[in-house]
């Protein structure tokens, strides 16, 4: 309660000081010049984001911008410093500055700065711009991440967008998780990953109840390759329900010919009837035809 209590009067604190500086910049139309050079990170932000009503404005805007882009490390780290209030304006310059502006590196090495920061979302956010940096050799910092529930689904993500291999076996382990979003960020993982070490679980979460789960791990399972026709072959006379259909879809997306017999039997049952003729036309355009009945 006491540190939501304080994180909220600094946001309310920062919140007063941008609108101070608003209220103190020049009129539009004003003669005085906005020193883009000169001016600290704040005001720079401010700029930046600020509505470009005027030509003013909208010249401002533009040198704020450059400036910032600039000023590069020091505009990303006190953009980190300050992420945690939630303003949009920082959402999409530290976004800008860790895709185009700085080397994977050098941006991954301030992120990392942040990953132990006593915020959440600041955390939260180090985890996730890390993700659009190529720096597999730091997957040791964020590993510990995933058994912090505030910060778990941004470190699956960005190992996932690693390839990190090592980190499968926990990432699967999501997939059980009681929230959706952390199973499918789960399942996008260990389809990222493409080792088919875990399609076993995956299988599984073509039981799960929510939609959004059982298409997500659907996919990443038609993606992976390996052993997960056999698998899903194997796994297909005992299943029931969503999860059989979704099975005969993977199939057909894998172009699977051990699966033939099957889906030509399926062609009996009602509820399976157009999932499997589907299936059997992407495996077999041309031979589909003889056994989809009129």
């Amino acid at each position: 309660m006491t540190v939501r209590f304080t994180s909220t009067i600094r946001l309310a604190v920062w919140r007063i000081s941008l609108w101070s500086a608003l209220w103190c910049l020049p009129a539009p139309g004003s003669s005085v010049d906005f020193d883009a050079a000169s001016a600290t990170i704040e005001e720079l932000v401010l700029h930046a984001h600020r509505y470009g009503t005027t030509k003013e404005k909208r010249e401002n805007r533009k040198r704020a911008s450059r400036e910032l882009y600039a000023r590069g490390v020091d505009s990303l780290r006190y953009l980190m410093e300050n992420v945690h209030l939630k303003n949009d304006a920082i959402f999409i310059f530290d976004s800008k500055l860790v895709r185009g502006h700085l080397t994977d590196h050098v941006a991954a090495n301030i992120l990392l700065d942040f990953l132990d920061s006593d915020e959440e979302d600041t955390r939260k956010r180090a985890a996730y711009l890390l993700g659009f940096c190529e720096t597999p050799e730091y997957a040791h910092r964020l590993m510990p991440l995933l058994n912090d529930d505030a910060v778990a689904g941004a470190a699956l993500r960005t190992l996932g967008k690693w390839k990190v291999s090592s980190a499968a076996p926990k990432i699967a382990g999501h997939l059980y998780h009681e929230k959706e979003r952390r199973r499918v960020l789960a399942a996008n993982a260990l389809r990222d990953i493409g080792d088919d070490q875990h399609a076993i679980d995956l299988i599984a979460a073509l039981n799960d109840p929510v939609f959004t789960v059982r298409k997500t791990a659907s996919r990443a399972l038609s993606d992976l390759g390996g052993n997960v026709e056999s698998m899903v072959v194997d796994e297909l006379p005992e299943s029931r329900g969503l999860a059989r259909r979704e099975m005969i879809r993977i199939l057909g997306r894998l172009k699977s010919r051990r699966a033939i017999r099957m889906l030509r039997k399926m062609l009996d049952e009602p509820e399976l009837k157009k999932d499997a003729a589907d299936a059997l036309v992407q495996i077999s355009p041309k031979q589909a035809a003889k056994w989809i009945p009129e």
